[in-house]
């Protein structure tokens, strides 16, 4: 994932479509690692660039979905429409607070 956010998609959504589609068929129908990506990402997954626009956004909906849920992380999950696993991992790389969940 921070391969995918660090780096600065130059053609927007088309080029990130394509990125994401042959990296699902490098992986083989499992998880997509950074060797299912092509070299110039491996390099942004090292750099952390500050956050753009659509990742305060992201952080922010995020945010705002654990305080609606009192920091129930599935309720969030099903909120924003992602998977535990991914809401998880985004939390972490936003530095979000997981310890507050309520169950």
């Amino acid at each position: 994932m921070a391969a995918l956010v660090g780096y600065r998609w130059p053609g927007n959504l088309r080029q990130l479509g394509a990125v994401v589609t042959a990296a699902a068929e490098a992986a083989g129908g499992v998880t997509i690692e950074l060797e299912h990506l092509p070299d110039e990402f491996r390099g942004a997954a090292r750099r952390r660039h500050p956050l753009g626009q659509l990742q305060e956004l992201e952080r922010d909906a995020i945010a705002q979905a654990l305080r609606e849920s009192h920091g129930n992380k599935i309720q969030t999950a099903q909120a924003l429409g992602l998977s535990r696993s991914t809401l998880y991992r985004r939390l972490r790389y936003f530095g979000l607070d997981e310890d507050r969940t309520v169950l």
